[in-house]
């Protein structure tokens, strides 16, 4: 099994790739397209960088042809039959190597496209319509997402709807973190889409004396939100953890999960808040 991954960052296919990853028995190669790499994989993993670097997404596709010579070097070693790439630039490779290598290609589209590139639908909508309609099949993780990838996008490839995938985390190993307020938890990276700004906002208007607010995640808006909570004048009663492997402890400690995102397809956080009964604003 190969999977390819546009990077191993902090995100939602990324732990998706993890999940499967650690629950298959045989051997699974991953191959980064750049060295972004967060998560940890089990000992039955090939891990694979193609570039030893991050870059931003106008100059991976100025890259595209080179990323495509190295990346067809790596591939012809390993003979595939098919090939499962999780994100909208791997897609493109995965696509286009394997008409040009001779496998079978599967693309998953976990975004909401439609929304997520708005206005920039003007350059991306042909650029998916013609790629995506040359993959062997499509996996999302919604029914929306398939039925815009079929409206919107004018997609005729097979596509198949296969949720997440949640593993239940051991109890016996959370921690047991001390509380002494109500304690509201959001959860994500501090990205524009997921709109943790709002929720500093919303929590500046209530009586936060009496509680606090975890935000548990990394993300490029980290220092204006920090900055922001400062302004709000309740940065003592939010907790910004940055990155953490065991955002399970946070959930089982907290008492409401507050979700903010603009945009998404199925997201994770959710399944694990629902798994620890908490109230969903």
């Amino acid at each position: 099994m190969i999977f390819l991954v546009d990077g191993l960052g902090l995100g939602g296919s990324e732990r998706t790739v993890q999940i499967l990853c650690n629950n298959l028995s045989e051997e699974v190669i991953v191959i980064s397209l750049t060295n972004d790499i967060k998560y940890d994989l089990g000992s039955n993993v090939i891990l694979l960088t193609v570039f030893n670097a991050k870059y931003p997404g106008y100059l991976k596709l100025l890259m595209l042809p080179l990323f495509l010579i190295r990346l067809r070097r790596v591939l012809v070693k390993f003979k595939p039959s098919e090939v499962v790439s999780f994100h909208p630039f791997a897609n493109i490779n995965n696509i286009l190597l394997a008409k040009l290598i001779g496998y079978r290609s599967y693309i998953s589209e976990r975004q909401f496209s439609e929304r997520y590139y708005g206005f920039r639908n003007i350059y991306i909508k042909p650029i998916i319509n013609f790629f995506y309609n040359k993959a062997n099949a499509i996996i999302c993780n919604d029914l929306e997402i398939k039925e815009s990838l079929i409206r919107y996008y004018k997609i005729k490839t097979d596509i198949y709807v296969l949720n997440n995938l949640f593993v239940r985390p051991s109890m016996t190993h959370l921690e047991s973190l001390p509380k002494s307020k109500f304690r509201y938890i959001t959860i994500g990276r501090l990205s524009n889409e997921k709109n943790t700004r709002d929720i500093l906002k919303a929590f500046s208007k209530i009586d936060y004396n009496h509680c606090e607010l975890v935000v548990v995640g990394n993300g490029p808006n980290m220092r204006k939100l920090k900055k922001l909570a400062i302004d709000l004048n309740i940065f003592n009663n939010v907790i910004f953890t940055g990155y953490t492997t065991d955002p399970f402890s946070y959930l089982n400690s907290s008492d409401v999960f507050v979700f903010s995102s603009l945009n998404e397809g199925f997201p994770n956080v959710v399944l694990e808040a629902m798994y620890f009964v908490l109230p969903i604003f």
